[in-house]
């Protein structure tokens, strides 16, 4: 694995199908919180440019599958992070 990336959603969004899959192969991926949040409201739009879950899985299909982990919050992992 290469340099750890934090990435939001418009940046996969951003990417081809081929580029996610050498981002995935060459960055430790940190998924924020908020990447959740976004996506979950994707599901809630009502935009006739294209279907709420087409956007979703569209998004699904660029995630990083090896070294995608979520970011955990400083106060959830006190023992973690002693400075907090």
């Amino acid at each position: 694995m290469g340099p750890t990336v934090l990435f939001d959603k418009s940046f996969l969004q951003s990417l081809s199908l081929d580029e996610s899959v050498w981002f995935d192969h060459f960055f430790l991926s940190v998924v924020s919180p908020i990447f959740y949040v976004e996506t979950l409201a994707d599901l809630a739009k009502k935009d006739s440019a294209r279907r709420a879950e087409d956007e979703v899985r569209i998004i699904a299909s660029k995630f990083p599958e090896l070294g995608g982990t979520p970011c955990a919050h400083r106060l959830t992992c006190p023992p973690l992070c002693p400075h907090s």
